[in-house]
C-alpha cells in the first residue's frame, strides 16, 4: 500500500476540533448500488462501509471501504485472432475489485429535509485477478491459455448527490488508468479499463446532528 495512503488513513483517525452543535460528528455509512446499468454484460453490485467524521459545518471524511463485481471492460484487439476473458460458453469472466478510499465530501446548502453534497477521494483498488487470453490458432501446439495478472492501482472517486437524517443516495466515479493485455512474448491482445460508475443507496449509523 502507497505511502501516501497510509499517511492519509492515519490522519483521517486524529481528533479534529469539533463545532459545539454537533453532539456526535462519527457516524458510519452503509451503501450498496449497481454498476454497468449501460452494459447488460457489464452489470454489477457494489457494497461500501464508510466510517465518517464531521470536522466543519460542510466538511466530512472518511474512509470507504468497498468491494465491487463486474468493473472490468476488456477490449480485443484482434477478436479474429485472439479469445480474451471468455469461457467455454463465449460467456464474459467475472471479476471484482477491493477499494480503501479516504475521502472528503462538502455539503451544500439545505433543501427542505435533503442536503446535496459533493465528494472525491484518491486511494487503492485492488483487482487480485486476471484475464484469460489465448489465440485462436495457436502458434504452438502446446501453447495453451494465458493468465494475464492485473495489477492494483491507486485511483480516483469522484461523487454527488443528496443526504438526508439518515438516508444517502448518489452517484459516483471511480477512475482508473487503462492497462494493456501483454502475453509472455510482448503482443498487446488488449486493454483493460477497470473505472466504472456507480449508483448508490445507503444510511448512516450514528446519532441525529443536533443544530
Amino acid at each position: 500500500m502507497p505511502k501516501s495512503l497510509i499517511i492519509l488513513t492515519l490522519l483521517f483517525f486524529c481528533p479534529f476540533r469539533l463545532p459545539a452543535q454537533e453532539s456526535n460528528p462519527t457516524t458510519l455509512a452503509i451503501e450498496t448500488g449497481l454498476v454497468g446499468l449501460f452494459d447488460a454484460e457489464r452489470l454489477g453490485l457494489f457494497l461500501h462501509l464508510e466510517p465518517k467524521h464531521r470536522f466543519s459545518k460542510n466538511g466530512v471524511v472518511g474512509l470507504r471501504i468497498g468491494i465491487t463485481l463486474n468493473t472490468q471492460t476488456i477490449e480485443n484487439y484482434d477478436s479474429f485472432q485472439f479469445i480474451v476473458n471468455r469461457n467455454e460458453d463465449d460467456q464474459r469472466s467475472d471479476n471484482g475489485v477491493i477499494s480503501v478510499v479516504p475521502t472528503y465530501d462538502h455539503y451544500l446548502k439545505q433543501v427542505n429535509n435533503f442536503r446535496p453534497y459533493v465528494g472525491a477521494g484518491v486511494g487503492y483498488y485492488i483487482s487480485g485477478s486476471y484475464v484469460e487470453a489465448s489465440r485462436i490458432v495457436p502458434v504452438d501446439p502446446s501453447e495453451g491459455i494465458f493468465e494475464i495478472g492485473v495489477n492494483n492501482q491507486v485511483g480516483l472517486l469522484l461523487r454527488g448527490g443528496v443526504e438526508s437524517d439518515k438516508l444517502r443516495l448518489g452517484i459516483e466515479y471511480n477512475f482508473m488508468p487503462k492497462t494493456d493485455l501483454k502475453l509472455p512474448d510482448s503482443t498487446i491482445v488488449g486493454t483493460v479499463d477497470k473505472s466504472y460508475l456507480g449508483l448508490s443507496v445507503g444510511v448512516k449509523i450514528g446519532k441525529k446532528r443536533t443544530n
